[in-house]
């Protein structure tokens, strides 16, 4: 009897702690961002990516823990679902998430320390109460790098304060910095957590986003870094202080104290010191493994280095559980054990696997939870909810993929396994092994940008679900808006409108409200100038500033990612305004191929399309032959074996702000635009004499399996019609891409009907022929005297074609002649070899410009600006004569552009077998 109460009470305890309401138990609070109550707020979560670059005794060199294979490594690959898409959705939930590695990319790092004359900054104010010295040691910074032993956290001391009720008798203390460059940075604080510490210590961060306040409890999480998020700043002496602390209390909290220590900006490079030779890794610190983070952290040596410095690949997959034990110490989670008392709801371990198969076959996803022989977690709760865990995060992935990208994704078994990362933890814990990255046909999903983020969503959600049980109640965020659109209202007043995104796996994802954000010019610094329940909003515009919008969806659950940007410009000059379209939605994996005998992908064809940015790309897949095996992780990798020459730089992807580029340019002529999505352009009714068609690397794609339906064809026959209906009442065109005119006339997902209509759209419309994909690779384009004298032979621009951290690589833009349209003529040519980049006809008043690549890669503002405004004086007046079309110089096989199939039948495309 007494063991079935026993079980009834540890039952119902277990009910309550998953099902009722969070309390506020959280570390960092943010003031003033959006509630969800029936999110994730006051929950904490721990999690982390798999490996990272450790020091191998042995070698005496740093190593990666796995092969660089399809393109990536595990190490980063894993990094860049959680740091750029499940970190944000959960903070975006409401929850407050800590990982045991680095989530900065910034190779540079500020340092704001009272303690040393190398980190200068810090200032105090002392009105009734008067700053002194804490009796507890802080953070000091080391005097070169961080070697065997140290800690930076015992090493220093920590300033405290005793609270006051009145504002007027408060005192601060700020923390001053010079940024080394502009950019986003994470703002880490630190500070003891003293027996009368205060639960309510009010933080503020100012930066270009304006001052924003965070309420933090300091009963927890002191002696170590604790992130209030990532922020943006110009670069040089801030006008002022970075960060502010103020001992101003109310209720309670007054009478308690304040600590404060040092604040770090940025993520820095990795500066622990390992071996006789005193060896770092040279490297950025996110890219280095949890071990070394906690050792810079403040950990513990038992924490980081469970072999006392033998073994750093054993101490990294040890560290990362027994960091979430030391941290949730004297919690509620664990109360009899020592820590940092921070109550972590979850423990969240994100791997990829190995593992290969011979033809197209699944590998799929694993989860690992650990009953650990029937012992509880801190909390008397059964380790049977890890398997609760597990099994709500890997259905709910499974039961996604299935739906939204492969039927046969593949559930393997969910497994009680005693791995550290599943045993250690003595809170609910789960460890994913998400695909395997070994095996082309899981791979050729996971370089799909938008398998990505569904992934990372499921992954959410299965542990939102979880914390939820059974009852129910929770709701998920929303996904991004559609059909945003800009429409002119006359005498400078805009109307900006948008559709709610239906999530077709979660009904409750429905958003409720909305915020506009707004920036300025070139700024990247959104604020909300607005929130609402109208999918709807009306602005009134000062001439001459350049106007940027974005719509974030939220509801009770959170808040969406942001939608794409649109741009507008108001002018009253008499000019004739554009309209620019957005038809550059694509996202997309590596140009890919499979045979029985090999398979891979092909990124000097395609590199493919990311999501705003690729952290994960390591470099070219060079081993295809599916019949080679792994050998060795360095020498010999086997089938997928890649590159590493680009591993660490972020690629540029698609960050859907083109409009906002185009626009600068368009405003440097003279002329008032306004901007669109695609989706706005096609159920909306403009009658702007001149458009802009934004077309990037828009083209036709089969993504992740022969089966797959197509996407982001560049021309739709929607769009057509539309571009036909306005050249026909004499609009004026410009339309720039990588592939206009390949994805039109050698796309090998049109059959022959839609190819004749796409070649005739091409001809009648656009004005060209198809010449050759693969047309330059040098980035370099002559701009031939097409008007005005304003360019003279010789002149050239350049575009982006490799990889880079600012725009989308252009690795294989068409060549395109004219096709007859009225007049025609080159007025562009890449320079390497004399083939035609761009082409103006004119023909019934109307004038179209199609340039074979595109406008927004053109790699400085100043070519943009005077390209555009000689492209906008054809475009409104076409009166000089043109010169005669030269003839086509290059002959294409058009079979080797497309590994994934053979091309379609082509009528009047000459083909060089």
């Amino acid at each position: 009897m007494k063991r079935f109460v026993a079980y009834i009470l540890t039952t119902a305890f277990v009910v309550m702690a998953c099902c009722m309401p969070a309390q506020a138990q959280q570390p960092v609070t943010r003031d003033g961002f959006h509630k969800a109550p029936k999110g994730l707020d006051n929950r904490n979560i721990a999690l982390w990516q798999s490996h990272g670059k450790y020091y191998n005794i042995e070698k005496n060199r740093w190593l990666w823990q796995r092969a660089h294979l399809m393109q990536t490594i595990e190490d980063l690959y894993s990094t860049s679902y959680v740091l750029d898409l499940l970190v944000p959705m959960l903070e975006n939930a409401g929850a407050y998430v800590m990982l045991p590695r680095e989530r900065d990319l910034n190779d540079v790092e500020v340092i704001i320390d009272a303690d040393s004359p190398s980190t200068p900054g810090y200032t105090e104010t002392s009105t009734l109460k008067k700053w002194s010295k804490a009796p507890r040691a802080g953070f000091r910074m080391p005097d070169g790098n961080l070697t065997d032993r140290r800690n930076p956290f015992k090493e220093g001391s920590v300033r405290q304060i005793t609270t006051v009720g009145t504002t007027g008798d408060a005192s601060s203390a700020s923390w001053s910095a010079e940024i080394p460059r502009a950019g986003e940075y994470t703002v880490y604080i630190s500070y003891a957590s003293l027996p009368n510490s205060s639960d309510a210590v009010r933080y503020t961060v100012h930066s270009l986003r304006g001052d924003e306040t965070f309420t933090v409890n300091q009963t927890m999480g002191g002696g170590t870094w604790i992130s209030l998020g990532s922020f943006p700043f110009e670069a040089g002496l801030q006008d002022f202080p970075i960060v502010t602390v103020s001992n101003a209390a109310t209720g309670a909290n007054i009478g308690r104290i304040v600590t404060a220590d040092a604040v770090r900006i940025g993520g820095g490079m990795g500066n622990v010191a390992r071996g006789n030779d005193s060896i770092t890794s040279g490297l950025p610190r996110w890219m280095e493994c949890a071990r070394y983070w906690l050792q810079w952290a403040g950990a513990p040596v038992e924490v980081y280095s469970k072999s006392d410095y033998d073994n750093d690949y054993t101490d990294d997959f040890h560290s990362r559980p027994l960091w979430v034990n030391y941290i949730a110490g004297g919690s509620s989670k664990m109360p009899s054990a020592k820590g940092l008392g921070i109550p972590v709801d979850i423990s969240f371990a994100l791997h990829t696997d190995a593992g290969i198969t011979p033809d197209s076959t699944i590998v799929g996803t694993l989860g690992i939870y650990s009953t650990d022989g029937g012992t509880r977690l801190g909390d008397g709760r059964r380790r049977t909810t890890n398997r609760d865990l597990t099994e709500s995060i890997v259905n709910t992935v499974v039961d996604d993929l299935r739906a939204l990208h492969e039927p046969l994704w593949s559930k393997r078994k969910t497994r009680n396994r005693k791995y550290a990362e599943a045993r250690i933890p003595k809170v609910p814990s789960a460890l994913v092994e998400l695909l395997s990255h070994q095996n082309f046909a899981d791979m050729r999903h996971g370089q799909n940008p938008q398998f990505r983020f569904d992934a990372a969503r499921a992954i959410y959600k299965g542990m939102l679900k979880y914390l939820y049980g059974a009852r129910g109640g929770y709701v998920v965020q929303p996904l991004p808006v559609r059909a945003f659109r800009i429409e002119d209202r006359g005498d400078g007043k805009y109307r900006l409108s948008w559709k709610a995104t239906a999530d077709s796996l979660e009904t409750t994802a429905m958003p409720d409200e909305y915020y506009v954000e707004m920036s300025e010019g070139n700024s990247d610094v959104f604020k909300k100038i607005s929130r609402g329940k109208s999918t709807s909003y009306e602005f009134s515009a000062e001439p001459g500033i350049i106007y940027n919008f974005r719509i974030v969806a939220a509801n009770k659950g959170g808040i969406s990612f942001p939608s794409e940007t649109l741009s507008l410009c108001h002018l009253e000059n008499g000019n004739p305004q554009v309209l620019v379209v957005n038809d550059f939605t694509r996202l997309s994996a590596p140009d890919w191929f499979e045979t029985p005998e090999k398979a891979g992908f092909l990124d000097q064809i395609d590199y493919g399309v990311p999501y705003r940015r690729n952290i994960a790309y390591t470099g070219s897949q060079y081993n295809f032959n599916r019949e080679d095996p792994w050998v060795d992780d360095e020498i010999d990798p086997g089938f997928g074996a890649s590159y590493s020459n680009c591993e660490g730089h972020p690629v540029a992807g698609n960050t859907f702000d083109y409009p906002r580029v185009h626009g600068e340019a368009i405003v440097a002529a003279g002329y008032p635009f306004i901007s669109t999505s695609l989706e706005g352009y096609l159920s909306g009714n403009y009658k702007n004499t001149i458009v802009d068609v934004i077309a990037g690397k828009q083209k036709e794609v089969r993504l992740g399996n022969s089966e797959a339906p197509t996407r982001y064809k560049a021309f739709p026959p929607e769009l057509q019609e539309k571009l036909r209906e306005h050249t026909s009442r004499k609009g004026s065109l410009l339309v720039s891409g990588t592939f206009i005119a390949s994805d039109l006339f050698v796309n090998p997902f049109a059959n022959d009907s839609v190819m004749s209509a796409d070649a005739a759209f091409a001809r009648q419309v656009l004005g060209i022929e198809y010449e050759s994909a693969f047309a330059a690779v040098s980035g370099y384009v002559d701009i031939l005297p097409f008007w005005a004298n304003s360019h003279t032979a010789g002149d050239n621009v350049r575009y982006a074609s490799t990889p880079n951290e600012e725009i989308y690589i252009v690795e294989s833009p068409d060549a395109i002649i004219g096709s007859g349209r009225g007049t025609s003529q080159t007025i562009m040519k890449y320079e390497e070899n004399g083939k035609s980049a761009a082409v103006a006809s004119n023909k019934n008043e109307s004038a179209v410009i199609a340039m074979g690549f595109p406008f927004e890669a053109i790699k400085t503002a100043h070519d943009r600006n005077l390209l555009m405004s000689q492209m906008l004086l054809y475009l409104r007046t076409t009166r000089l004569p043109l010169q005669s079309q030269p003839a086509m110089s290059v002959k294409f096989d058009s079979n080797y552009r497309f590994p994934t199939g053979n091309p379609s039948s082509k009528d009047n495309l000459e083909i060089e077998l």
